[in-house]
């Protein structure tokens, strides 16, 4: 039951139904092609703006490497049963392995701390098309959402938090 409504066996383009899963996907592909599109034209810029700014003692915090505790902590907050990413891999699994896995998990993150760079892969995302209705029939039908790979979750959440602790400093109340 729960393939069959995970599936998508059908998909209405221009009142016509198509069943075809290549042709459905090659339809899928130009829906999102057309959304996620971006023209590439020049940005305005904005010149003297008084914009606020890291204290020295905040943007001192942006160059530490961070902690045992803070990747551990990062970790335990992911929610163990979200879907796997690219990598395979869910929290579930990661916390269960923690104990072998974590000292390479810490040099790899130490490693994106002083190199700025994500090991290959590690920011690859499915998208997965959910329901927003009972029986879709077009693209515009599903919500679509990016399943990330651990890795690069544990490094968001870490970058979060670090922006979390200066975001109402930087941030004039309306």
């Amino acid at each position: 039951m729960r393939k069959r409504r995970n599936s998508i066996e059908s998909i209405v383009i221009d009142n016509a139904k198509i069943n075809d899963p290549s042709s459905i996907k090659s339809e899928a592909v130009n829906f999102f092609r057309k959304i996620f599109h971006e023209d590439h034209h020049q940005r305005t810029t904005f010149s003297n703006l008084d914009f606020k700014t890291l204290t020295s003692e905040q943007a001192v915090k942006f160059t530490v490497e961070f902690s045992i505790d803070e990747i551990d902590q990062a970790v335990a907050s992911c929610d163990n049963f979200k879907a796997p990413g690219p990598d395979g891999f869910n929290f579930k699994f990661i916390k269960s392995s923690w104990e072998v896995i974590k000292y390479d998990l810490y040099a790899l993150i130490n490693e994106f701390w002083e190199s700025s760079r994500l090991p290959r892969g590690s920011n690859s995302a499915f998208v997965v098309l959910n329901q927003k209705i009972d029986n879709p029939s077009g693209f515009k039908d599903f919500r679509h959402i990016s399943v990330m790979g651990s890795i690069y979750e544990i490094i968001a959440k870490l970058l979060t938090r670090c922006l979390q602790c200066v975001m109402e400093s930087l941030i004039v109340p309306q």
